[in-house]
């Protein structure tokens, strides 16, 4: 996504910029959406039938940032995706909950969400949008640290996702 290949690309003073020298943030968010409509393209060009755009770092905004530096420069991609008649998604790690509606907003037909996140608040939110999502699958605290039975934690997801739109996947 375009703020999480900024990042890369400016450093992590692009989290400052975008307040302290948003002219500089915005273009350099510019070019990374560039960059990502390219790679939407490509993807389309060798068969891919969903394409997600991922921003795991969007999380660490706030929402009127995202609007300014994330929404926009999401729109050619998205564009590529939707006119070559494929599925388009949005993936965001860590607790996004500030800017999933924004997320929802966005254009894609769905998005994927991080562990960190309750299913129950994003199943509302994507059914109020009208969005498919998924995700959620703890595997830090079940696979990782042992601390959840990946069973139950699977039963429990599956349960708060319910039947419209989601995919029951790792978060």
């Amino acid at each position: 996504g375009p703020l999480t290949l900024a990042a890369h690309l400016a450093g992590v003073r692009i989290f400052t910029d975008v307040y302290k020298n948003p002219d500089f943030a915005a273009e350099v968010c510019k070019f990374a959406g560039e960059v990502g409509a390219a790679a939407a393209r490509f993807y389309a060009e060798m068969g891919c039938e969903i394409i997600a755009i991922v921003d795991p770092v969007a999380s660490q905004i706030k929402s009127e940032t995202f609007q300014k530096f994330v929404t926009p420069h999401c729109q050619d991609a998205i564009k590529v995706i939707h006119d070559a008649g494929l599925t388009s998604s949005f993936f965001i790690c860590g607790d996004a909950t500030k800017v999933m509606e924004d997320v929802c907003k966005i254009g894609t037909h769905g998005f994927a969400i991080d562990e960190q996140l309750n299913l129950n608040f994003i199943r509302d939110l994507a059914h109020k949008h009208k969005v498919g999502f998924g995700g959620n699958l703890k595997l830090t605290l079940a696979l990782s640290l042992g601390l959840l039975s990946p069973r139950e934690d699977a039963i429990v997801s599956l349960a708060a996702g319910g039947h419209i739109g989601y995919t029951f996947a790792p978060g």
